[in-house]
Parts: structure tokens; C-alpha cells; sequence
């Protein structure tokens, strides 16, 4: 089962583009549950509308946002995936 569905808006310059680059690194490596991860990336068009274009693309229940000067550490989506998840055993 999939667990979440992570959101990644990205405007595109040189210095977003390299972070961009450790961005989907950390999120590859550092995510232990099943994601699918949607992004798109734009250079000068309205950051709310792409967000919500995405947000409605999701298929899992949980949709989680990030940025791409988001860098998440090791097993970052554990805990919110167990109380999301398990919370009523």
C-alpha cells in the first residue's frame, strides 16, 4: 500500500535547480514508507494554483508538501505515517 503522496513545486533557477537535485536525493534515500511523488516545475507562474493541481492528482489519502530547499532526514515520514495509519490499535 502506498502510503502518501509527496508534492514538490519547483521554480526553476540555477541555485533552486542544485537544490532541487539534494531535495530528491533526501527523499529518495531518506523515506522508508511507499510514496509517489508529483512535481512540476515552472518559472514564474502562481506558486498556490500548481500546488492545488497537484494536490488534486494525489490518489493516496495523505498528501504531504514539500519544497525542494526541504531536506529531509533519515525516516522522516515514520512517525507521521504510524499515527496516521495506526493510531486506533
Amino acid at each position: 500500500m502506498t502510503a502518501m503522496t509527496i508534492v514538490l513545486p519547483h521554480r526553476r533557477n540555477e541555485k533552486n535547480d542544485q537544490a532541487l537535485r539534494i531535495a530528491l536525493e533526501m527523499i529518495y534515500s531518506n523515506t522508508v514508507n511507499d510514496f509517489i511523488l508529483i512535481s512540476d516545475a515552472a518559472t514564474d507562474q502562481p506558486l498556490y494554483e500548481r500546488v492545488n493541481r497537484m494536490v488534486d492528482q494525489a490518489t493516496t489519502d495523505t498528501v504531504v508538501y514539500m519544497c525542494s530547499d526541504i531536506f529531509p532526514a533519515p525516516g522522516w515520514d515514520v512517525l507521521t505515517v504510524n499515527a496516521l495509519f495506526y493510531a486506533d490499535e
